[in-house]
């Protein structure tokens, strides 16, 4: 007689167990926990900015993108209304290059068919078609017109300087005015919200050449309420028309805009970091409501009024972005980066 055989539950010790889960634990997270060297695929942190300035013949957009490393990189793909900008390189041998490999890359894009109350759509995207940024969209100002100071109009240095002006209309548009002399040794600059006057306080004036500019802006304009350092590090779509004119403070002769004097000798006290000039440039474009561009140009301006030789494809940003790779973070003095010695004004 055969006895009856009883099911007895199934158990495993707390040893088996505890290997068991280990084992769970170490097939789950092979993906996401890979060595350093497998990290190196991972997508860095993209800072990606991209300023629109209503130039002479039009619009224009300059943008860059910097990865978590600071550098400029290509990889991503940049559109204006759905169209991809051009990918170009700057600060190597040639002052513009469409080869990758010679200098820093930017994307530039001639808007000259958009206007004054058209609007513009900004998307970065990655080779995966992934947006990483997307921006709100931002209307392009309409022109504005400067009615206080006038051209060649004489200061006098400490003065408070009235300036008005009219135009600029656009949705979402704030104002913004200032002053600087061409030498940067003094400047001041406010965003104005909705009003189009702003006085620039006694003091603030210095005797030489200047410029006096306006500038109307849409899109993220709540980056004007951040320094320069941290506008460099901070992604941003940022839309303005500008204008700009010469003055003189405390009787220098009127005329062509230049500083009545420059210092002598070329400071050395620059970023020696082109991808961070770059954007230092870009981020003085933001905080001067794209007059910074006006100022780079009158500098050029004064450089082959000395003798200097630029090439024709030479242009404001690519001026500024090479005095700040190579002299100093805030300063000018003319006639440096053509290789002279420092004009005497």
């Amino acid at each position: 007689m055969h006895g009856k055989i009883r099911n007895k539950p199934f158990r495993l010790d707390p040893s088996t167990v505890l290997f068991l889960l280990l084992l769970f634990v170490s097939i789950m997270c092979m993906p996401a926990c890979s060595s350093d060297s497998d990290n190196a695929a991972v997508q860095p942190n993209y800072v990606v900015q991209a300023t629109v300035s209503v130039e002479e013949d039009g619009p224009l957009v300059y943008a860059l993108v910097m990865d978590g490393d600071k550098n400029l990189v290509s990889t991503l793909n940049l559109t204006i209304n759905g169209d991809p900008m051009t990918i170009e390189y700057l600060g190597g041998d040639d002052v513009e290059s469409t080869e990758a490999g010679d200098g820093s890359p930017i994307y530039t894009m001639d808007l000259s068919e958009l206007k004054g109350g058209d609007m513009v759509v900004f998307e970065a995207r990655d080779q995966f078609g992934e947006i990483i940024y997307a921006p709100e969209p931002a209307v392009i100002p309409m022109a504005v017109e400067l009615l206080e100071p006038e051209e060649g109009q004489e200061l006098v240095a400490g003065d408070e300087v009235r300036i008005r002006w009219a135009g600029g209309e656009a949705e979402g548009v704030v104002y913004g005015a200032g002053f600087e002399s061409l030498d940067g040794e003094s400047g001041y600059f406010k965003d104005t919200a909705q009003s189009q006057e702003l006085t620039v306080p006694v003091g603030q004036t210095k005797q030489g050449s200047a410029i006096v500019g306006v500038g109307a802006t849409t899109g993220q304009t709540q980056v004007l309420s951040l320094t320069l350092d941290e506008l460099m590090q901070t992604s941003y779509f940022y839309v303005s028309a500008a204008t700009a004119i010469s003055v003189t403070v405390s009787g220098v002769a009127a005329g062509y805009p230049m500083p009545s004097s420059v210092p002598s000798g070329c400071p050395d006290r620059g970023y020696h970091d082109y991808p961070r000039a770059q954007a230092h440039c870009a981020a003085e474009k933001v905080l001067t409501f794209c007059i910074s561009t006006l100022i780079w140009r009158n500098r050029m301006r004064y450089d082959q009024m000395h003798g200097c030789r630029f090439s024709p494809k030479y242009t404001p940003q690519d001026y500024c972005c090479e005095w700040r790779t190579l002299y100093a973070p805030m300063a000018w003095v003319g006639c440096c980066n053509c290789g002279k010695p420092a004009c005497p004004g």
